[in-house]
């Protein structure tokens, strides 16, 4: 077995690019850390699905918002959520998402647990290997409520 023997200098310079890896790799924990964190408290609605139509992971705003567990989300289909008015739509969506295009600020209806309609905006694009789907929404029902108020009293002026 015949082994080059490193000088210092390159011990001293692998010495320091195994730092430099180490710092790295410390800074992209620290960093995915604290992505969690906005995930975990924030008020919009995070979710990945899966091309099976199925919820695989949601957000703590998901149980807020729509008032189940997180295990009755995991366990259900996420269109039989949708409010029976916007289920074509939102199908529509889904295919389009499963053929790997992005869809952007669509809305839909939710139906909560305590019968309550929910409006969301929705995000939503494929990750890289084209078996999940990230979604961002927003709940907007105060904003098409004090929309639909607007129309309304401006139709009795």
């Amino acid at each position: 077995m015949n082994r080059a023997k490193l000088s210092y200098d390159d011990l001293l310079q692998k010495t320091k690019d195994q730092e430099l890896e180490l710092i790295r790799l410390a800074k992209n924990r620290h960093l995915l850390s604290n992505f969690g964190f906005y995930i975990e408290e924030s008020n919009d609605l995070i979710c990945v699905a899966g091309k099976d139509g199925f919820y695989k992971e949601v957000n703590p705003a998901f149980l807020k918002i729509f008032g189940f567990t997180s295990e009755e989300l995991l366990g259900t289909s996420l269109l039989s959520f949708i409010h029976p008015d916007d289920l074509k739509q939102s199908i529509k969506e889904m295919e389009k998402l499963s053929q790997g295009k992005t869809s952007i600020s669509f809305e839909n209806r939710i139906v909560n647990r305590n019968g309550e309609i929910i409006t969301i905006q929705w995000s939503a694009s494929n990750d890289i290997t084209g078996n999940f789907i990230y979604f961002i929404g927003r709940d907007i029902t105060a904003v098409r409520l004090s929309e639909e108020n607007l129309r309304i009293s401006q139709k009795l002026l």
